[in-house]
């Protein structure tokens, strides 16, 4: 090999190094650019939620096959507040009520006048429920998370579990200015479920009694928990 030729090899070899370095910084730039427009993102919902303390709507259920085939409507009203309280009356096509004070939940089924009792279920930290009702903080940090603006101002955030085994496979939310309208749940299964809420009301006065749910006496009432009341 002639001396100009090992000239040449090295400058393009050095030429080869610099640009692979370069690349690399590159990748190592892009990647601390998307954690911290993911920490930003991350941010922004955990704020945005912890800014609903509390919450009654409208809403309307559906749930949907992997195929897009309807399995079930619903519809009824809801109301939540923190820490853990929730609410949720289906008034179609089976009248349900379902309450919760953080530890416990009740479920009454009206044409079964029966009531079912159990405790909250610790794997229930990654479900919308917690994300709702539970310590924003502690919930959103447990998703990989994503936002985009749609049509009419509309902010959508996209959440897919850190775990592999989460009950869900991605959580939808959708935001008009503070107000929750909209949810879209996706299993393992790819089965959907979609939630449209309507009638938001944010940090309402709720009364003392709003969280304690009422049956008539004579119901079955079959009490699993371990908790106390």
């Amino acid at each position: 090999m002639t001396k100009h030729m090992s000239s040449f090899m090295v400058r393009l070899l050095s030429t080869a190094v610099l640009l692979l370095t370069c690349n690399s910084v590159i990748a190592e730039e892009k990647e601390s650019s998307g954690l911290l427009k993911q920490q930003a993102t991350v941010a922004e919902l955990i704020k945005l939620l912890s800014a609903t303390k509390g919450m009654s709507a409208r809403f309307h259920q559906e749930s949907m096959s992997a195929n897009g085939e309807a399995l079930q409507q619903t519809q009824g009203t809801m109301k939540l507040q923190r820490p853990g309280k929730f609410y949720w009356h289906t008034l179609e096509p089976f009248e349900q009520e379902i309450n919760s004070d953080g530890k416990r939940i009740w479920v009454y089924d009206v044409d079964l006048e029966q009531v079912s009792i159990q405790d909250v279920d610790p794997g229930l930290g990654q479900t919308p429920a917690a994300l709702l009702s539970g310590e924003p903080d502690k919930v959103v940090r447990k998703f990989y998370v994503e936002r985009s603006l749609q049509a009419g101002g509309i902010w959508r955030y996209t959440l897919k579990p850190r775990e592999e085994n989460a009950l869900f496979s991605s959580v939808e939310l959708q935001f008009s200015g503070k107000a929750l309208v909209y949810m879209k749940l996706s299993d393992s299964l790819s089965q959907t479920t979609t939630v449209q809420f309507a009638d938001v009301k944010l940090n309402p006065d709720f009364s003392p009694q709003a969280f304690m749910l009422q049956f008539p006496e004579g119901v079955d009432i079959i009490d699993s928990s371990l908790s106390q009341p």
